[in-house]
Formats: C-alpha cells, structure tokens, sequence
C-alpha cells in the first residue's frame, strides 16, 4: 500500500494552505509550483482502477491523518474519487469500444458466476470478451460485471445484453463459454437467441455454447464424494480434525492417503479429536472405487488446469482417454464401481455431445494435429463407429471455411465497388485507335481465346487454402510449440483460413486455470468491490482487466 501511494505522495507532500483547487508554493529552486486538486484526485483514481488500490483506503482514518500533516485544507472524498474513477473508465470504455468495433473478426463470450453468501446470498455475473488481435496476441477484457437482481425480475441477460449492445458487438459474437451453474443455460439460450438475431451463426449455432470444463469435472467429483461423504466426516475426526481448503483434488489426496494408513492398520479411535467408530471394509472398499474413478480425473485435470496455455487438441485427447477408461469402469463387476462410473459417464458425455465438435474442428487448425489425429483418435476410440465421426468433423471444417472464404469476397467486392478516380476517365477515351489494338491481348497470336478454352478444359481447379493446408505434413509434436506464432508466419500463406483459426483459437473451454479450477464451491467475489456502487464496481473489474492486460502486452 505504501509503494503505491509514492505516487500520490510525491505530488501532495508540498501542499499550500489555499482554498482553491490550484495550490502554489516556492519549490527548493525558488521556482513557482502549482498544486492541482482535480489532478491529485485523477492521480488517486488511476491507482485504483490501474493498481487495484482499494478506493476506500484513501478515506480511511489513517489515510486521512497522513493528509493531515501534508495539508490540512486538502478535505478529501469519496464522491469525488468516485467521479474520477467512472471518468477514467468512460475514457479507457471508448478506447476499448473502438478497438472492437474496428477488429475485423470475431468475438468469443465467457460468462463466469461468483457468489456472496453472508447473510444473504447474492450471485455476480463477469462477462469477458475473448479475441486475438492482427499481432496474434489474446486480449481477454472485461466488459460488465454485475450483480443479479433476481428479487427485481433481472435475471443475467439483461445486464449482459445491454453490455452488448453498449459496446455495438451484437453482430460479431461467435461463441459463448459459460459456466454449469443451474440457471445459466436458459440465459445462455435467450443470448443465443439475441445474436443469432443479428447475424447468421456458423454451423447452424452448433458451435455457440460451450460449458467450462472446470464446472463438468466439479460436478462428476461432487457426485462421486457425495457417495461417500459420512466417511469423509469420519476421517476428518480421525486424522485430528483434519481441515483442508476446498479444492477437490486435496480430499482425494487425503482419501487415498487415509487408504495406505488403513491397509497398515495405523488408524486409531484415540488419535482422533472425535470418539467416531473405524469404518468397516465395506465403506473402505468404496473408498477405494472412489479414489479409482476420481483419480482418472484428476489425471486429465492436471495436464489441462496446470498447463500453461492448453489447446483444444490437450482437450480433446485428454477427454477422450477419460471417457476411454470411464467406459471400461462401466462394465465393472463390482456394482458400486459400475454405477458410480455410468455416473460421471453420462456428465462427460453430454459435455462431449455438446463441444467434440468445436473441439474437434480447433484441433484441426492445429497444425501438429489436422485431419490426421481426428482419423488416429476416432479409429483408436471408437473403432468401426469413428469413420462417420471423421466425415462431420471434415464437413464442419469444410464448412466453416467455405463461409470465411464467402466472407472474404464480399469485402473485396465491397472495396471494389467505390468509385474510381474520375480523372483518369479522360485520358482513357483520348487513347489512339493504332495504340489501342496493338494493346489488345491477342495481338500478334489471333488464336488466344480458343487457346485459353482449350487449357480451362484440360486443366484441374486451383487447391483452396484449406485443402493445401490439410495435404502437408502435421509438424512433429512439442510441447513448447507456439501455435499462434505458427499461425501469424502462415498468415501470408493462408490468408483465409488464418482468420478461421485465429478465431476458433480465441475460445476458451474451461474459465479456472491452475488451482482454482479444483475448487469445490463457487468462486467468491472481492468483498471490497462489492461493497462499492454497482457502477463503480463495474467500473473497477472492467479497468483494471484493461489495464493488467496493457501491463503484460
């Protein structure tokens, strides 16, 4: 806190004794200063839209005691940091607003859900706008964060269709990442719905809505502990009142600890903060399915939560060999195995129902990956069954890339029909007859046409980008591969098709990355954010997402 108010105490540490909004005084130089309130009061609001500095703080009784002694007459206000703040955010909301009303693909949505439960319990809705730019960089910004109003008959898509509409990118949404939380799909749907309004969908919307990964495996590891759960009391009382954060992957890690101590019989009544009975072989042998089936998840959770940037084809691969071995559970001859894993089958499978395409068309564009690793997968996983699985997913990609190219030339077409410079149209009519024919194009070999029909009908059509692209080789795999980087050297080569991937690769599949995304609750919000004004905390979680995002590009 103190670092970050250097900033502010260097130009108020020489404040005259003035009334005015411009203070001045004789500086160690004999130099005239001049003291701007209105200036120190942007200075403060840059540090809490820019540097996440609590805006409460600068009005607390300490804050105020330091102003004291710097300038007595300097009374400082909240309203007035207020006004600052909302100013500064209307001007970074024009620059922003500019930005995406002028890129020229298109735009992906996330909407992830926090919840407040003190007294009362309130959920928060953050809606991010994910896209690469012409560098091939991310830029993921917040554009509303809001507090549902159920009471009042708000329900989410009204803050965030507003939003929409605000900022004028109705018609360039693509997707829609949201999170499994009850009560969100029928909004998902209604936003659907708006967009599809305002232009045509691609694939027939089929594309559209993708439910974050994190949530589906939350919800299989929820079903899974439920099973078990007054063992999970009991071993809590037996391990000395054992207390962990909520992070699922930590209540594995104790079980399957809890596991080994059992099979040495180190488990006592005594060493426990509660008199609770040791549970008997039974509940230890469900226990141990859990941990069986739970640890297939945490397996492919750790690849994907604690890489770096994971790709749809990380996803995709990843997926697969848990529905792999999630099936072969299914078919247990223990009863309690088979029924908890038909379980969690039947949540990834409506995951894989609703995003292996998206998932499979972005791995195409993954040049380590293309058709060939949808035909390997699709043989390996679902044998006989697969080849139709191959011919939707080259349909789909087929498809989105004749409609990019479609695109494409309206624009050129565009371009082509503004008018041309008038004043050549003069000199073009002035041209000699003599000079006019010896510039006609057969001149000199009166056989042109027919020789020009004669090579169309002998000659195969040119190869779109998509068919050269899917003809090379996949590169080598390396887990370091930079895939937009790949993507911006080949843009010059697949003009078309590079604008395909570079939105297809803007969409994101899970909102949690790393330990957050084996939370067992809700995320919560900033409690200091939202004791603030509605407009002000929206102010506040959309600048300072622009900010930290200009900080790291």
């Amino acid at each position: 806190m103190r670092k970050k108010l250097r900033t502010f105490n260097n130009d108020a540490i020489r404040l005259s004794s003035s009334e005015s909004d411009r203070e001045s005084w004789n500086g160690d130089d004999g130099n005239r200063r001049v003291f701007d309130k209105e200036k120190a009061y942007r200075a403060i609001g840059m540090l809490v839209c820019a540097e996440k500095v609590p805006p409460k703080s600068f009005v607390n009784s300490n804050f105020k005691s330091f102003l004291a002694v710097v300038n007595p007459l300097f009374h400082i206000s909240f309203p007035n940091i207020e006004r600052h703040c909302l100013g500064i955010y209307e001007e970074e909301k024009a620059k922003i607003k500019q930005v995406l009303g002028s890129f020229e693909g298109q735009i992906t949505l996330s909407l992830d859900a926090l919840r407040h439960d003190g007294r009362n319990v309130y959920d928060y809705i953050c809606l991010t706008a994910h896209f690469i730019d012409g560098n091939w960089k991310h830029k993921n910004w917040i554009i509303n964060f809001s507090r549902v109003w159920y009471s009042l008959d708000e329900p989410p898509e009204i803050a965030i269709l507003k939003s929409l509409s605000d900022m004028d990118i109705l018609s360039k949404i693509a997707s829609l990442t949201v999170v499994n939380h009850e009560g969100y799909d029928e909004s998902s749907e209604i936003i659907k719905n708006i967009v599809q309004e305002n232009k045509s969908l691609q694939l027939n919307g089929e594309i559209f809505l993708v439910h974050c990964f994190a949530d589906t495996f939350r919800l299989m590891v929820e079903d899974a502990f439920e099973e078990i759960h007054s063992f999970i009391w009991k071993l809590r009382c037996l391990v000395v009142c054992w207390k962990s954060p909520p992070l699922w992957h930590i209540t594995l890690d104790k079980l399957q600890e809890a596991i080994e101590l059992e099979s040495k019989g180190q488990y006592s009544v005594e060493n426990g903060c509660f008199p609770v009975d040791i549970p008997p072989a039974k509940e230890w042998k469900k226990v141990r399915s859990v941990c069986k089936l739970v640890g297939s998840i945490y397996n492919a959770a750790e690849v994907l939560f604690h890489t770096k940037c994971p790709t749809a084809g990380i996803y995709l691969h990843n997926i697969w060999e848990l529905r792999v071995s999630l099936r072969k559970e299914s078919t247990s001859s223990d009863r309690f195995l088979k029924s908890m894993a038909r379980k969690m089958l039947k949540k990834l499978d409506e995951y894989w129902k609703d995003t292996f395409l998206l998932l499979a068309v972005a791995t195409v564009m993954d040049p380590r990956y293309k058709m060939m690793y949808i035909d390997f997968s699709s043989m390996k996983y679902e044998g006989s069954g697969g080849d139709s699985q191959v011919a939707t997913v080259l349909k789909a990609v087929q498809s989105l890339f004749d409609d990019y190219a479609a695109r494409t030339i309206e624009t050129e077409n565009a371009w082509s029909d503004l008018p041309s410079d008038p004043s050549s149209s003069d000199s073009e009519d002035k041209v000699p007859r003599e000079v006019e024919r010896r510039n006609n194009p057969s001149f000199g070999f009166n056989c042109l046409d027919e020789y020009n029909q004669f090579i169309q009908s002998n000659s195969q059509p040119p190869k779109s980008e998509l068919e050269l692209y899917l003809e090379e080789p996949v590169l080598p795999w390396s887990k370091d591969f930079k895939l937009l980087n790949w993507w911006k050297a080949a843009s010059p080569k697949y003009p078309i098709l590079s604008k395909m991937a570079r939105d297809l690769l803007a969409i994101p599949f899970s909102l949690t990355s790393s330990y957050e995304a084996f939370s067992s609750i809700i995320k919560k919000p900033d409690r200091d954010l939202i004791s603030l004004s509605p407009e002000l905390m929206n102010a506040l979680m959309c600048t300072r997402s622009w900010f930290e995002h200009a900080k790291h590009h």
